[in-house]
C-alpha cells in the first residue's frame, strides 16, 4: 500500500508486469552521477515498490537511432544501418513484455535523417508492436544544443508529431527541459549539451510514472479473488490500550462478486498465552479491482508480544495464498497505580506513595486537567496541609521523549510560498531538519521564521514573525521532498 497506483487500483499491485525499454544513451543512463539516478533505474524502483515481481529490461544502447531498433526482417535503404537483432523491437517482443517504452532523443537528427525517415520508422515500430498485441509508449525527442537552429527546429517538429500521432501512448520528454529556442535548460544539462543531469532524469522518471503504464496493462483475474492487503494499528506507539483501533484493507483483484464475506481475526499474546478473536463482515462483496477498509479493536492492555492473523474461507475464491495475513507487534502494556494515602491528625506535610511497575514513571499533579507536574517518582511530599486536599498521580510507561520524525499531511491547504506549522514543545526539544516539497528546482535559499503562538490568522502578517536564520538547498526534484537542515534548533 505504498504507492498511489495501489490505492487507485489494487489489481495493479497483484499483477506482475515486464516492461522493456528501447533507446539510446539517455535510456542507457549516460552522464548521470550514479546509475540509480538514471530514469530507467528510477522507474524500475517505482515498479518494484508496487510489486516486487515487476521487471524492467533495458535494451538501450548509446548512439542508437530508430534504424537500429527496427524489426529484424527490416531491410534499410542504402547508407542506413541494419537493425540490432539483440536490441530491437523484435528482441523486445521476444521477451514477452506487457509494455514497451521507446526513448530516442536526438541521434536520428544528429545523423542527418529526415523528418519522414524518423516518422516512418516509428510508424513501423508501433505497428509491429501493436500486431503482437503489446502496447508501446513513444517518448518524444529531447532538446539538444545544436548550433544550427534548423536542427533544433526539426527536433521540435518531431516532438510535436509524436505527441499528435501516437497519443495517448506518448511520454513528454521535452516540456520543462527545453528553452524557447529548443536547446536544453542549463539546469538540466549534464554539461555536454546533449545528455541530461540527474535533475533532468528525475523529470523523465516522473513523466513515465505519470503515463500510468501499470494501470493500462493490468489484467484482472477471470474469477473471484479477494486479497487481504494490509493490517495496521492506528495511532499505536507501543503503550497498551484496551481498545487499540486496527484497520484491515481488502481488495477483489478478480471479477465482481456480491457474496457476503466473513473475515476471522485471531490473535495471541505470546508472552502470557492469552487468545482473542473477532469476525469482520464484508456484506455485498466487492466489484472487480475495488478496495475496502474494515475496522476492528484489539485489547493490548496487557504487556507482551502480539500475533494477529486475519483470514477467510470463500469457496469461489480461486487463489488461497492471499486469503490471510499475519502481523506481529509488541505492547509495553498499560501502567496501573495503587495509591497509598496517609492521614494527618493536625496541620503538616503529607507523605503519599503510588505503587506501580518499576518500568513506569509516576507524575503528580494538583488538578486532573493540569499538564505541568508538581513532582515525579513513587513518593510525593505535599506542601503544608491545613484542610482536605486532593492530588493526582499518573503512571507513564515508555520513553519520556520523542526521537523520530513528526509527519504532517502531504498536501497543505496553506499556500503562501512556504510551509507553516505549529509545534509545541512540552519539554526540551531539538529540531534538526524538515522535509518539504519545493516547486522550483536548483539552488534555493530557505528562510526560517518563528512566532509565539499559533500561525493561524498571521499567515500574511510579516511583522508577527521573527527571522531565525537562512539556509540553502539544492532542489533536485520538485515532486519529492527536499531535506532542509536546521542545525539543531532548541525549543
Amino acid at each position: 500500500m505504498d504507492t498511489q497506483a495501489q490505492l487507485i487500483n489494487p489489481c495493479v499491485a497483484q499483477n506482475a508486469i515486464r516492461v522493456v525499454v528501447l533507446g539510446s544513451s539517455t535510456a542507457a543512463g549516460a552522464s548521470v552521477s550514479t546509475s540509480d539516478s538514471a530514469w530507467v533505474n528510477r522507474y524500475e524502483d517505482y515498479l518494484l515498490s508496487i510489486n516486487p515481481n515487476n521487471e524492467v529490461i533495458n535494451l538501450a544502447q548509446g548512439g542508437y537511432t530508430t534504424y537500429r531498433i527496427m524489426r529484424t526482417s527490416f531491410v534499410p535503404p542504402p547508407n542506413r544501418p541494419n537493425p540490432d537483432v539483440n536490441k530491437n523491437i523484435s528482441a523486445a517482443l521476444d521477451l514477452d513484455p506487457e509494455a514497451i517504452i521507446v526513448n530516442m532523443p536526438s541521434n536520428d537528427v544528429s545523423n542527418g535523417y529526415s523528418y519522414q525517415e524518423q516518422m516512418d520508422n516509428l510508424d513501423s515500430i508501433v505497428a509491429f508492436s501493436n500486431s503482437a498485441s503489446v502496447p508501446i509508449w513513444i517518448c518524444t525527442t529531447q532538446p539538444k544544443n545544436y548550433t544550427d537552429s534548423l536542427l533544433r527546429q526539426l527536433q521540435f517538429e518531431i516532438k510535436d508529431s509524436i505527441l499528435l500521432f501516437y497519443s495517448p501512448n506518448t511520454i513528454d520528454f521535452w516540456t520543462t527541459i527545453a528553452l524557447p529556442n529548443h536547446s536544453i535548460d542549463p539546469f538540466y544539462d549534464s554539461g555536454d549539451g546533449t545528455h541530461l543531469s540527474d535533475a533532468g532524469h528525475a523529470i523523465l522518471n516522473q513523466r513515465v510514472i505519470s503515463a500510468n503504464i501499470p494501470s493500462a496493462v493490468y489484467s484482472p483475474l477471470p474469477s473471484v479473488d479477494y486479497a487481504i492487503l494490509d493490517i495496521s494499528p492506528n495511532g499505536f506507539v507501543g503503550c497498551g490500550d484496551s481498545l487499540t483501533y486496527f484497520s484491515l484493507v481488502i481488495a477483489n483483484v478478480g471479477i465482481s462478486d456480491t457474496a457476503n464475506l466473513a473475515i476471522l481475526i485471531e490473535g495471541q499474546n505470546t508472552l502470557s498465552g492469552t487468545f482473542f478473536s473477532d469476525t469482520l463482515s464484508l456484506n455485498g462483496g466487492l466489484n472487480s479491482c475495488e478496495i475496502d477498509t474494515l475496522n476492528f479493536y484489539v485489547n493490548l492492555f496487557e504487556e507482551g508480544n502480539y500475533s494477529i492473523l486475519a483470514h477467510f474461507n470463500l469457496p469461489a475464491d480461486t487463489i488461497s495464498y492471499n486469503d490471510s495475513l499475519e502481523i506481529s507487534l509488541e505492547s509495553l502494556g498499560h501502567p496501573t497505580l495503587v495509591s497509598i494515602p496517609d492521614s494527618l491528625c493536625s496541620n503538616g506535610n503529607g507523605q503519599l506513595f503510588a505503587n506501580t511497575n518499576s518500568q513506569d514513571t509516576v507524575f503528580w499533579y494538583n488538578s486532573i486537567t493540569d499538564s505541568i507536574p508538581i513532582g515525579f517518582g513513587q513518593n510525593f511530599t505535599t506542601g503544608l496541609l491545613t484542610n482536605t486536599t486532593t492530588y493526582y498521580a499518573e503512571a507513564v510507561r515508555g520513553d519520556l521523549f520523542y526521537r523520530d520524525e513528526i509527519e504532517t499531511t502531504l498536501n497543505s491547504n496553506i499556500n503562501w510560498n512556504g510551509a507553516m506549522i505549529d509545534l509545541v514543545a512540552h519539554q526540551d526539544l531539538q529540531l534538526d531538519s524538515f522535509f518539504v516539497k519545493i516547486n522550483t528546482p536548483g539552488n534555493q535559499q530557505i528562510e526560517i521564521y518563528t512566532k509565539t503562538g499559533s500561525h493561524l490568522g498571521f499567515e500574511l502578517t510579516s511583522s508577527a514573525w521573527t527571522l531565525l536564520g537562512t539556509t540553502t538547498v539544492n532542489v533536485i526534484d520538485p515532486d519529492n521532498f527536499t531535506d532542509v537542515a536546521l542545525g539543531n534548533i532548541s525549543l
